[in-house]
């Protein structure tokens, strides 16, 4: 987080701006805070955004063989698997478009 606030300062200043960074722990940032221009932005730079997060005090079971929808960035179809829980980051599952064959990764939600 340290170097995150580094580079904030460092983008500013090399735009002679001059601001305060504050670093807030709580509440804990979710992904349903996320607006709907930055879904897609995230869209356009090939990675599908994250569904609604369910409330803290919800436990969700996967019924075995269920499958999560998760929408195609590329092309938007919704015949999609997931081949990794994982992708390149861990807040993120990596996700095969079966219509137009490409990879592409799943912002999971928090």
């Amino acid at each position: 987080m340290a170097q995150i606030e580094d580079d904030v300062r460092a983008a500013l200043a090399a735009h002679d701006l001059r601001a305060r960074v504050i670093t807030r722990l709580a509440p804990a940032w979710s992904t349903d805070w996320m607006t709907e221009p930055a879904r897609d932005k995230l869209r356009a730079f090939g990675i599908a955004p994250p569904h609604a997060a369910a409330p803290c005090n919800v436990v969700r079971f996967a019924r075995p063989g269920a499958a999560l929808a998760v929408a195609c960035p590329h092309c938007g179809s919704a015949n999609t698997t997931e081949t990794s829980h994982f992708g390149s980051t861990a807040c993120k599952a990596l996700f095969k478009c079966l219509a137009c064959l490409e990879p592409f990764d799943y912002f999971k939600p928090y």
